[in-house]
């Protein structure tokens, strides 16, 4: 491999690519130096086979990433163990086997509510190989490959309302998603963020990277320069969750977005058509549109 990392798509809501199929749901196989990571599963055994038509053998997978705890990104996750067939570590929040609800809310009253959740169970992912690393703090995986934890909410929108619930002792509470993590790679000043759903924001998601610059990085949060922190160069690709957003709100956040040296943007899954537009407005030719068969080299 030429490059120094490479990630294709496996599994997005569309494709364009013959003989490779799409679903709702993300799965991305990422390539550096050192290993070969699975971020994501989709929401059925459709990337063992669009894998299988990129020329991919997933049993050469190192490590599995689970960005959370929902079926579009779980769904396959069974499937893809059972082809390996070894002992293989999983990386993901210890909060993914919450009871995962979705509805809408109107008064007291939930509407549409359905289970949202990983359909199986712990003990039964390990009998076929899993080797849970639950993550909750910052963390390197690799050479230069870090797990986000839990990531804070500082920009939000006030307008925003939660359709996903956690169902504990009969009442339905808000999901924070606070088992959600990204993924971000540090080398030769770029900042590679890949985000599974970003339900804390995709702004937010940027700003802990940064943080992750300072803290780990740079080593010393205190006489960290702060000039640094954005002369990452900063590939960012997965689903943005910004379907239905209003253009105000989504203007917001393009302006978030121009505050940091933007090298390549590749929204997918789950940020909408109407936002995916006006970042390609924004940022012209560093914009790619996300879709299953998709190969990126950095």
């Amino acid at each position: 491999m030429d490059s120094k990392i490479k990630i294709t798509s496996l599994i997005d809501n569309s494709t364009y690519v013959p003989g490779l199929k799409a679903e709702h749901g993300l799965s991305l196989f990422i390539e550096t130096e050192k290993e070969k990571i699975l971020f994501d599963c989709g929401q059925s055994d459709l990337l063992l086979k669009n894998a299988e038509k990129s020329g991919i053998d997933l049993k050469e997978t190192d490590k599995i990433v689970i960005s959370h705890g929902h079926y579009d990104h779980t769904g396959g996750l069974m499937d893809v163990l059972k082809y390996i067939g070894k002992e293989t570590k999983v990386c993901c929040s210890p909060k993914i086997f919450e009871n995962k609800m979705a509805g809408t809310k109107k008064g007291e009253e939930i509407q549409g509510f359905r289970f949202v959740g990983v359909s199986c169970k712990k003990k039964e992912f390990e009998e076929y190989g899993a080797i849970f690393n639950f993550i909750e703090q910052p963390c390197e995986i690799s050479d230069d490959v870090f797990l986000s934890g839990a990531v804070k909410k500082i920009f939000f929108n006030p307008e925003e309302k939660s359709h996903f619930f956690i169902k504990k002792d009969g009442f339905a509470l808000i999901d924070e998603m606070s088992d959600e993590i990204s993924l971000y790679c540090f080398k030769e000043g770029i900042n590679l963020i890949i985000t599974g759903c970003a339900h804390r924001g995709i702004v937010n998601i940027m700003l802990h990277s940064e943080e992750i610059i300072e803290k780990i990085i740079f080593k010393d949060k205190y006489k960290a320069d702060k000039k640094n922190r954005h002369l990452f160069q900063k590939f960012i690709i997965g689903g943005f969750h910004l379907i239905g957003e209003n253009d105000k709100y989504l203007e917001k956040v393009i302006k978030e977005f121009q505050k940091f040296q933007i090298k390549k943007i590749v929204p997918m899954h789950c940020t909408g058509f109407n936002a995916a537009c006006l970042f390609k407005n924004a940022y012209k030719d560093k914009f790619e549109y996300g879709r299953a068969g998709l190969v990126i080299e950095i």
